[in-house]
C-alpha cells in the first residue's frame, strides 16, 4: 500500500465524548486517530463526498450482486424456506445499502 500524506486537523470534543473515545480506543486496541479517520470517512460516505475503494467497494459490489442473485432464485423457487431466505437477505441488503447511500 503507498503511504498516504495526512493533514492533521485538531478537533474539540466534550469531555464525556473524549472518555467515550478513550474508552472505544483501548476496548478496539485502535489508536484514536485511527477511530476519528474511520468516522471522518464514514460521514464522507454518507454524504456521497467519497470514492469508496478496496474492501469497501467489494462489499458494496458483492452485496448488490447477492441482490440479483436472490431475486431470480425467489422467482422460480417453490420451496418456503428458501423464499424466506432470499428475502431475509434481500432485507438485511438494503439496509446496509442504505445505510452507505449506496441504495
Amino acid at each position: 500500500m503507498t503511504p498516504r500524506k495526512l493533514h492533521a486537523q485538531p478537533i474539540y470534543l466534550e469531555s464525556e465524548k473524549a472518555d467515550l473515545l478513550g474508552q472505544l480506543s483501548a476496548e478496539a486496541h485502535r489508536s484514536k486517530a485511527d477511530l476519528l479517520r474511520e468516522a471522518v470517512d464514514d460521514l464522507l460516505t454518507k454524504h456521497g463526498k467519497a470514492n469508496i475503494s478496496g474492501w469497501y467497494s467489494d462489499i458494496v459490489m458483492a452485496l448488490k450482486a447477492g441482490l440479483v442473485i436472490a431475486d431470480r432464485y425467489s422467482r422460480s423457487s417453490k420451496e418456503r424456506v428458501w423464499l424466506g431466505k432470499c428475502g431475509e437477505f434481500r432485507n438485511m441488503a438494503n439496509n446496509v445499502l442504505a445505510s452507505l447511500g449506496r441504495k
